[in-house]
């Protein structure tokens, strides 16, 4: 049986306060250990595409609400991990790990573009955020799945 996704919500906007506050020292680099994505896959996956785009959007603007900086990406972000639960919910057909991982090619396909080549600010730190971004998703996903 999937999980609410107002509890999915909830545990997920916790999970990011609790990490932003145990690691204030991390900078950038901490970036990326979020629940962002796997929010808007997961609840667009079990939920359909209208909750998956809506507690997609919710769930970057309170990342962007905690992390207080880098709003100029949130123009883009945001939308983007909507779509991102949007497409979750057409392609629940899908094993949701592999589901998972195309979505996570597509949001961070999405976000270079914004990020690396109109906004000309890709960096190391960016591409730790992708390393983290993925092992946080992919983890969460998985215990999702055994719950």
């Amino acid at each position: 049986m999937a999980l609410s996704p107002v509890v999915v919500f909830a545990a997920s906007v916790a999970i990011n306060l609790i990490f932003k506050l145990l690691t204030p020292k991390f900078g950038g680099f901490r970036r990326g250990i979020d629940t962002v994505l796997f929010c808007s896959v997961y609840i667009g996956y079990t939920a359909g595409s209208y909750q998956g785009a809506l507690y997609g959007i919710l769930i970057a603007i309170t990342y962007y609400v905690f992390r207080s900086t880098g709003w100029v990406y949130s123009v883009f972000v945001i939308p983007i991990n909507g779509f991102i639960g949007y497409l979750a919910g057409i392609f629940a057909g899908m094993d949701l790990m592999i589901l998972g991982n195309l979505l996570f090619v597509v949001y961070h396909a999405l976000t270079f573009i914004v990020v690396g080549i109109i906004l000309r600010r890709a960096e190391l730190k960016y591409l730790a955020f992708i390393v983290f971004n993925y092992i946080s998703t992919i983890v969460l996903l998985r215990i999702a799945l055994l719950l």
